[in-house]
């Protein structure tokens, strides 16, 4: 499965099946699991190219139809878990949508709380709102005294409008958030990861010594991956050439809060790159450290 955003740009969010069958089993991660490895490991009707050409539009969620804005639309891809398909908006709202009829089950935040944006820097296609491809997971809650309890959640990574920093402030730090499935009720959200305490870019010449002393991370279009009881996401910079250093983060998956054990950045004086000429780099879910090259300029993408 692959981000459909030249298509859900077009059709909002398009529900695709064939007359007989949609395809069965779900799909709890970008690129369907931790490992992204993009398999569907369950044979349904679309496993036959030749029914391919049947496909055909069975429904379209639009976000204006429950009050919300279309304008910027879907950049993450869906992800698809017991009947339900979750995904964020470039208008700060995430979703949760009936797979059978695109009817809206839920949202996070729902109005009036304000929607998971903020404000744009360099023009990069994965600000103000969620880009970041969820991902499914399950965590032991508190629930009374020293007792825990299992419980289903979302995780996707956005910017948080309430969290600010800088002179004069900032809003929009970078959180992880992990909501209740069935509900869309917050479990937790994480320590900020992401920090955004400025908003001179480093392109504009005029803005070069500001920029510098500030901090334009964002989590963009990375999404969550879930190992041995933690969430890994990458940070990468918003926009700036040369490039701010990226980093992975790693927070409890039953607290959201940053695991201080583990730390991997990029060295340098300022640069990362995705991906890295020649380069494919395995890192230990432990504490580690590794160098990375310089990038050519304005290449910020970071994914996991």
């Amino acid at each position: 499965m692959s981000r459909w955003s030249p298509l859900v740009e077009t059709l909002p969010l398009l529900g695709a099946c064939v007359a007989t069958a949609c395809a069965r089993g779900d799909w709890t991660a970008y690129r369907h699991d931790s490992q992204r490895s993009a398999d569907q490991p369950r044979a349904s009707a679309l496993s036959d190219p030749t029914r391919v050409s049947s496909l055909h539009e069975f429904w379209a969620f639009r976000p204006s139809s429950y009050g919300d804005v279309d304008g910027g639309g879907f950049v993450a891809s869906p992800t698809v878990y017991k009947g339900k398909v979750f995904i964020g908006h470039r208008n700060g709202r995430f979703y949760a949508i009936d797979a059978n009829t695109g009817k809206l089950i839920w949202r996070y935040p729902a109005p009036p709380q304000p929607a998971l944006i903020q404000p744009p820097l360099g023009g990069n296609s994965s600000s103000p709102g969620i880009a970041s491809s969820a991902t499914i997971a399950r965590a032991w809650v508190h629930w009374f005294w020293f007792f825990k309890w299992p419980l289903k959640v979302v995780i996707f990574g956005a910017p948080d409008p309430a969290a600010c920093a800088g002179t004069p402030p900032v809003c929009g730090n970078g959180r992880l958030w992990a909501l209740n499935v069935n509900t869309g009720g917050l479990v937790w959200k994480s320590d900020i990861v992401a920090h955004l305490n400025g908003l001179h870019w480093y392109w504009d010449p005029a803005q070069q010594t500001q920029a510098l002393a500030e901090l334009h991370e964002r989590i963009g279009y990375s999404s969550p991956v879930v190992a041995n009881g933690k969430v890994y996401v990458g940070i990468a910079d918003n926009g700036d050439s040369p490039i701010q250093r990226g980093r992975l983060v790693a927070v409890s998956l039953n607290t959201g809060t940053i695991v201080g054990g583990f730390n991997f950045m990029s060295s340098g004086p300022r640069g990362s790159c995705n991906p890295c000429p020649g380069r494919l780099t395995r890192i230990p879910t432990g504490r580690a450290r590794r160098s990375w090259p310089r990038p050519a300029a304005g290449r910020s993408r970071s994914e996991l």
